[in-house]
C-alpha cells in the first residue's frame, strides 16, 4: 500500500504535517477493502505518534494518552503505547528546555507563510485542514488544494493524490 510505504518514509524524513493523513489514507483502504493488512491500526497509529512526538512531543502525548484511555488499542499495542508515552513525557520535559524548531526536517518553500492575498480566496488544506498560506497546489477534481509545502512532502514519500483516486501527483 502506497500509503503506508509513504507513512514510513515520511515519519523518517520527519514529515510530521503528512504523517496523520497518510495514516488516515491507509486506515481508510484497509477498512474500505476490508484487507488483512500485515500491519495493525493500532501499529499504525503509534507510528504517527512518535513521528509527531519528534516534534510537538505535548501534542503527541495528549493523543496517545486519550488513544490509552479510550482503550481502543489491542493488547500488545497498548504496552507499546505505555513505554511510548514515557517516552514523550522525557520528550516533553526536553522540549521546555531545549526548541525543537532545530530538529525540524519539514521543507518550507520560499513564500509559503506570506497571505495568499484576496479576502474571498480563503482556501483550506485537504490534507491538514488548515488555511493555506502562500501558493496553492490544486488537485485532480478541481475543488480540492493542498499548500506547496505539502505538495512536494507528499510527492516526496506518495506517488498518489491525498484524494485517494488513484491520480498520480505531478
Amino acid at each position: 500500500c502506497a500509503s503506508h510505504a509513504g507513512l514510513i518514509e515520511a515519519c523518517a524524513r520527519g514529515y510530521h504535517d503528512i504523517g496523520l493523513p497518510l495514516a488516515q489514507t491507509t486506515r481508510n483502504i484497509i477498512r474500505a477493502q476490508n484487507l488483512e493488512f500485515p500491519v495493525s491500526i493500532g501499529d499504525m497509529f503509534l507510528k504517527e505518534v512518535r513521528s509527531r512526538g519528534r516534534f510537538r512531543p505535548a501534542e503527541a502525548l495528549a493523543a496517545l494518552q486519550r488513544m490509552m484511555v479510550d482503550n481502543t488499542l489491542a493488547p500488545g499495542d497498548m504496552e507499546k503505547a505505555q513505554l511510548l508515552a514515557g517516552e514523550l513525557m522525557a520528550a516533553a520535559h526536553e522540549a521546555e528546555v531545549t526548541p525543537i524548531a532545530a530538529r525540524d526536517q519539514q521543507t518550507i518553500l520560499a513564500g509559503a507563510n506570506l497571505p495568499a492575498g484576496g479576502k474571498g480566496d480563503a482556501r483550506v488544506s485537504v490534507v491538514t485542514t488548515k488555511p493555506i498560506r502562500g501558493a496553492a497546489v490544486v488537485l485532480e477534481d478541481g475543488r480540492s488544494f493542498i499548500s506547496q509545502t505539502e505538495a512536494v512532502a507528499w510527492g516526496r514519500v506518495n506517488p498518489f493524490s491525498p484524494l485517494n483516486t488513484g491520480g498520480i501527483m505531478l
